[in-house]
């Protein structure tokens, strides 16, 4: 014959892997994905007064699926482990604005925003997103706050209404 031969099928969740040149395929775990271990909570818009970090007040978990993760008057509680976030605040009106992800068990920024600026006098307005988006370690269990700034408040200012702020949280290792 030709030297083709059937392939078995393989186990659900595994991928055909190539080992080299004259080497047979092999079927293999793929690696690298997230396992299923989400933690997603939303706030309503807010409006922090002063040009301090101030803690959203995250009041909805859509899905958590991280053992002994939760939420309680906006302060996360993760277990240890390596995680990753992406996590977003809308801002309308706002001059030099930011957010952050805080560790507020150890005093510790985890992660930092892009931050923006959204208004020039006298109308000129917009609506960006401060992103945050990054892998962080905790040793133990921690209790976590998503916070935002403004340095440069106007009259005007205000959290985009009616877009809720966004803490996606995957846990990787």
């Amino acid at each position: 014959g030709s030297g083709l031969a059937r392939l078995a099928a393989g186990t659900s969740g595994h991928f055909l892997k190539t080992q080299g040149s004259g080497a047979n395929p092999v079927w293999a775990e793929s690696g690298g994905k997230f396992e299923s271990q989400l933690f997603h909570a939303t706030g309503p818009a807010h409006n922090p007064s002063g040009s301090t970090w101030t803690k959203i007040t995250l009041d909805t978990i859509k899905t958590n699926e991280i053992t002994s993760a939760s939420l309680s008057s906006g302060v996360i509680s993760l277990p240890a482990g390596t995680y990753y976030s992406h996590s977003f605040s809308s801002h309308y009106r706002t001059n030099d604005f930011n957010n952050r992800i805080q560790n507020t068990s150890d005093s510790a920024t985890l992660l930092i925003g892009n931050g923006g600026h959204s208004w020039s006098s006298p109308n000129d307005a917009s609506t960006p997103n401060a992103i945050c988006v990054g892998r962080f370690t905790l040793s133990g269990t921690k209790n976590v706050e998503f916070q935002i700034i403004n340095n440069n408040q106007n009259n005007q200012t205000s959290w985009q209404g009616g877009v809720p702020n966004h803490v996606q949280i995957w846990k990787v290792a």
